[in-house]
């Protein structure tokens, strides 16, 4: 299910009124703990952590009062956090270095999608509400895309992948919408065909990932109007007008009258 054009404008302007909401478990009270916690995870599978600092981030990890239980696995970390226990590890797709630690999560999530759709994986670029401290005082809510493969959510803000149900725990992550890979490859490339009447530029991509539906709708209207209007403009593009209803209704009914004529003739001829 996607959202319209008007409803992610409303949680675009609230995200930047500080007033977007996500449920926040109980666990979250203690901030500081909250805080640490979520540092220790990105830092530990940061590219540039040495293996003496990942130890030190792993005690740090252990000690910690909101993690419950804590273990080392051949892929990398098994973590239990308000008795939800899932997997942390590298990522597991594919991820150029232009994307790992990229705050741009829109643009990251929708083209790797896209790149591992050719590479043959079955991902998805995923949108929605996290919640998580800013610092000790304050708790941000925000829009935040990852992209999901096999029940793991790959964050290349964070350096790592997380297995959906922990992450939604320890971020408190409320998924909004989700594209396929192959989705995003082929909405693209029918834009990119039609690049000379649709100038890339100027487009939040939370628009696309959020109202997909709409977003391509109005896009094809641009095409078929040759106005080129740009991406920024997509917005103010009239919406295709439906079909004619008592149009559609008389087709339907001459359709079935044919039908049972055809079956009368039949029946003749059979006698």
């Amino acid at each position: 299910m996607y959202y319209t054009f008007e409803q992610v404008k409303k949680i675009m302007e609230q995200e930047n009124n500080w007033t977007l909401r996500s449920s926040r478990p109980a666990f979250t009270a203690d901030v500081k703990s909250w805080n640490s916690m979520i540092n220790c995870i990105s830092l530990y599978y940061h590219p540039k952590t040495s293996n003496l600092k990942r130890w030190i981030l792993f005690q740090k990890l252990k000690k910690n009062v909101l993690v419950q239980a804590l273990e080392k696995t051949q892929k990398g970390l098994r973590v239990t956090v308000d008795g939800v226990t899932g997997e942390i590890t590298p990522f597991t797709i594919k991820v150029e270095d232009k994307f790992c630690g990229n705050l741009d999560c829109y643009w990251n999530a929708k083209t790797v999608a896209r790149f591992r759709f050719l590479d043959g994986l079955n991902v998805h670029a995923i949108c929605g509400i996290e919640s998580a401290p800013v610092n000790n005082c304050i708790v941000g809510n925000c829009l935040h895309c990852v992209v999901e493969k096999n029940g793991m959510y790959n964050d290349m803000f964070r350096y790592c992948a997380v297995s959906k149900e922990l992450y939604q725990k320890i971020l408190c992550y409320q998924e909004l919408t989700s594209v396929s890979g192959k989705q995003t490859y082929e909405d693209d490339k029918y834009r990119f065909h039609h690049v000379e009447y649709l100038p890339t530029k100027n487009i939040n991509p939370n628009y696309y990932i959020l109202a997909r539906d709409e977003y391509m709708e109005r896009i094809r209207a641009g095409v078929e109007s040759k106005t080129g209007h740009m991406y920024a403009e997509v917005i103010d593009l009239p919406l295709p007008k439906p079909q004619n209803q008592n149009f559609r209704q008389e087709s339907v009914r001459v359709e079935k009258k044919t039908k049972v004529q055809e079956t009368v003739v039949e029946a003749e001829r059979a006698k």
